[in-house]
């Protein structure tokens, strides 16, 4: 049987918040947010013989999205905040170190589930922080 754990990373500057969601049994995780710092997920994931197997971004600030630099998977982020990625001012860089990406995101809304193994991650648009801020849900 599958089994699900969560482990909370404090990183960058403003000590944002990550979590990699973990699958023990096939070992596949999800990286959900990337900020500055993500090197040291992307070390644990390596040491815990995980595969990620994409990121969720639960909003556009520059706190949120600057780790996805550094990383080589897909990544999430919803519809309405995925031009925060190529504007600094929109995702706040503008005030520090402007920072924009030309990767290309996979756009998410209200309600969809997010493959992962036997899991569902289901997606919660909350918006209010950002307009395109987003919640997850993981097997309830």
């Amino acid at each position: 049987m599958d089994q699900l754990a969560i482990t909370t990373f404090s990183l960058g500057p403003f000590a944002t918040n990550a979590y990699v969601v973990a699958n023990l049994a096939r070992r596949h995780c999800v990286l959900i947010d990337a900020p500055r710092g993500t090197e040291d997920t992307l070390s644990f994931i390596k040491e815990q013989k995980l595969t990620l197997s994409y990121v969720v971004l639960t909003h556009g600030h520059i706190d949120h999205i600057e780790g996805v630099a550094f990383l080589d998977v897909p990544f999430y982020i919803h519809a309405q905040d995925a031009k925060f990625l190529g504007d600094p001012s929109l995702n706040l860089s503008s005030l520090f170190s402007p920072f924009t990406t030309a990767k290309t995101p996979i756009t998410i809304n209200d309600q969809e589930i997010l493959p992962f193994d036997d899991f569902v991650i289901k997606v919660i648009h909350t918006p209010g922080h950002t307009p395109g801020s987003v919640t997850l849900s993981v097997n309830n």
